[in-house]
């Protein structure tokens, strides 16, 4: 079984790194009033973490522009196929209308390789 070592923070050892950065359009914001989450799956071992953002300093108890990237350090040995699912709680502000979406993406890592992931999302 592949050992998953997910960190929030750049590895120091030359360990392959997924760095994840959702993109939306500027009328699309996340709601903070629902958790936006990303699960990370390799094998059958499975890790969900909850995305931080920029406030909106307009509704900062309701809304994050933004959200942060995030990267994942794996294994320095590590290279195969990693899972992820995300489930983003979206507001369109021109519209006035609040969706949910789960996305699903795999990507494939190399032993010792960064790989960056720009995930666009929309309403």
């Amino acid at each position: 079984m592949i050992a998953l070592a997910l960190s929030l923070a750049a590895a120091a050892t030359p360990a392959p790194r997924l760095t994840v950065n959702f993109v939306a359009p500027a009328e699309i914001h996340f709601n903070r009033r629902g958790d936006s989450t990303l699960t990370v799956m390799v094998g059958k071992t499975s890790r969900t973490m909850t995305l931080d953002g920029i406030l909106d300093p307009a509704d900062p108890d309701n809304v994050f522009l933004s959200l942060k990237p995030i990267t994942l350090a794996f294994d320095k040995k590590f290279g195969g196929t990693v899972h992820l699912k995300a489930r983003l709680f979206l507001c369109d502000a021109r519209n006035g209308v609040c969706t949910v979406q789960e996305l699903e993406k795999q990507v494939r890592l190399r032993p010792g390789q960064p790989l960056a992931l720009i995930w666009k999302v929309g309403a």
